[in-house]
């Protein structure tokens, strides 16, 4: 277990490892190397941090409620990734092969699934502009829910997408991409019409 750390490299090498970190690490760099891996981060303060999970096909979930500016990468593999908190500016990239990628989303908040057939779901936190989130080629399953602004690009490959929207305070870009590709915005239940564009859709349902 790692626990109240500053700019350290740490490399865990070959094998299935089991990473554990807790409060205030800031600035690390970790590496899990190839192998089935899981990456755990629980407690406050987990910022600036680098995750390099490896090939293989590897778990990592960061529960920080005062996160942000983290860099994640899944590599080649089936990887399961969630992100729940944060303060904006991470970047989580799920690599080759079929992930499933569950983020909470503020403000510039980067989200890469890589070629495969992905999952990915996106809670917005407190709004913010400049998201952006690219299902990469593959048959994808896009979900999306609350108040937030940026891009989606559903990318190569017949895909779904999902919205349900909060208030239109910040407006949100979808593009299908290429093939064919289906897109569902839900309202705010409180009322209003979604604040969305959608472009290259071969089915469109509330936009």
């Amino acid at each position: 277990m790692f626990h109240r750390g500053t700019a350290n490299d740490i490399d865990t090498g070959a094998g299935n490892d089991l990473i554990t970190v807790g409060s205030r690490m800031s600035a690390n760099q970790f590496s899990t190397g190839p192998g089935h891996d899981r990456f755990v981060n629980w407690d406050y303060v987990f910022a600036r941090n680098t995750v390099d999970l490896g090939t293989g096909n590897d778990y990592a979930e960061f529960d920080s409620h005062e996160a942000g500016g983290n860099t994640v990468y899944g590599r080649a593999g089936d990887d399961e990734i969630s992100s729940y908190g944060g303060h904006g500016g991470d970047r989580v990239e799920g690599g080759p092969g079929d992930d499933y990628l569950s983020i909470s989303a503020w403000s510039t908040t980067t989200v890469l699934g890589g070629t495969g057939n992905d999952e990915i779901e996106i809670l917005f936190g407190d709004g913010g502009e400049g998201n952006h989130f690219d299902a990469g080629p593959g048959a994808d399953l896009i979900t999306l829910l609350g108040n937030g602004g940026g891009v989606v690009l559903a990318a190569s490959g017949n895909d779904e997408v999902e919205y349900f929207a909060g208030d239109a305070s910040h407006r949100l870009a979808f593009d299908g991409g290429t093939n064919r590709d289906v897109i569902t915005v839900h309202p705010d239940p409180s009322g209003g019409e979604p604040n969305v564009t959608c472009t290259r859709f071969e089915v469109r349902t509330g936009c």
